[in-house]
Formats: C-alpha cells, structure tokens, sequence
C-alpha cells in the first residue's frame, strides 16, 4: 500500500494538467535560453523517463525543502509520463513555423567579439605579414 503523502506522485497527469505543466516548462525554459541542452538531454534520456522519476521521488525527502513538494511531484509525474516528455519536445523543437513566442537573441555591437572571429582577424594580420617580409 502506498502511503496516503505518496500517492499524489503515482498519479497520472490528466490531459489539461500535461497542457499547463508543459507551456508552463516551455515558457521558463525558453526565458532561459536553455532550449538546445534541456531538448539534448530529454532526448537523450527519454528511456530512462520512468527511472529518473523514481530516482526523484527517492530524493524528495533531501529536495523538496529546497525546491518545494509541488515542484516534485509535477517533476516526477512529468517524467513518468512518455507522453508528456513527447509533448514538451514537441514545444522545444525548432520548428521555423512556431517563433512567435520564441524570444530572439541579437548581437549588440557593444558584445565582446567571439573567440573564432579574433583568431580569423590575428591570422589574416599575419598573413599580411609573411607576404610583406
């Protein structure tokens, strides 16, 4: 018998809950600018679904002062439900037709130049170099 303080986390998500919970995951995971490695690393534990939501219910009594009870108990029940996880993907793909709640980062020139374009400017200087010498 699962004790009555546990039950909650076995569960399943209802239809309208896996809608909030997802674009509500989609919402703050994209304010982030975290939408590549949350889809990597869903994508690439999505066996493991059921195991990690195990393994979360176990670390509950350590977790859930700092991160709060609701909070994992929607982890856990997200996790175990494939659908969910298929849904959640779903959102985070890059599909070109669905930007429109998708927050763009531009380039300000006041950004320090990346590394690859420094070392491009310090090779052709040296070129330059070479051919003069």
């Amino acid at each position: 018998m699962i004790p009555a303080s546990l039950a909650r986390f076995d569960t399943p998500l209802t239809p309208q809950e896996r809608t909030e919970l997802v674009s509500e995951l989609s919402v703050a995971i994209r304010k982030r600018g975290m939408e590549t490695p949350v889809y990597f690393l869903l994508e690439t534990h999505r066996p493991l679904g059921f195991i990690l939501s195990q393994s979360v219910v176990a670390l509950t009594p350590m977790l859930a002062p700092l991160l709060g009870l609701e909070r994992m108990e929607k982890a856990v029940r997200l996790l175990g439900d494939p659908v969910a996880l298929d849904a959640l993907l779903q959102n985070l793909s890059f599909d070109a037709d669905s930007d429109t709640d998708r927050q763009e980062v531009k380039r300000n020139d006041s950004d320090p130049p990346s590394l690859c374009a420094s070392m491009r400017h310090e090779s052709s200087h040296s070129d330059k170099g070479d051919a003069t010498q």
